[in-house]
């Protein structure tokens, strides 16, 4: 059985490498402040592309949204960090 729903699968790349070779709190925990850097370099980019007419505003808006609510879930998900990791980083067993 897997730690995460539907909701959480944008992420499932990142759990699913993390989990495969055990994961200590601070691996994680950094892996996931990446991945929230970015998604903010990100949306500076869609910024730059609706200024510069590459993109819609419409279509800006909604992909600066659509990241806001990634970061939202990954700061969530750093926040409770043992929702997420194994204790002691070992691996779960499937049955």
């Amino acid at each position: 059985m897997t730690r995460y729903d539907v909701r959480h699968a944008p992420f499932a790349p990142i759990l699913r490498k993390l989990g495969e070779r055990g994961v200590y709190e601070g691996a994680f925990i950094s892996k996931l402040n990446d991945s929230e850097g970015e998604a903010a370099e990100t949306q500076t980019w869609v910024e730059f592309s609706v200024k510069c007419n590459y993109l819609g505003k419409d279509s800006g808006r909604e992909l600066f949204k659509e990241y806001d609510e990634i970061i939202s879930m990954l700061i969530s998900m750093i926040s409770k960090p043992n929702i997420w990791v194994l204790p002691s980083g070992k691996k779960e067993t499937r049955r």
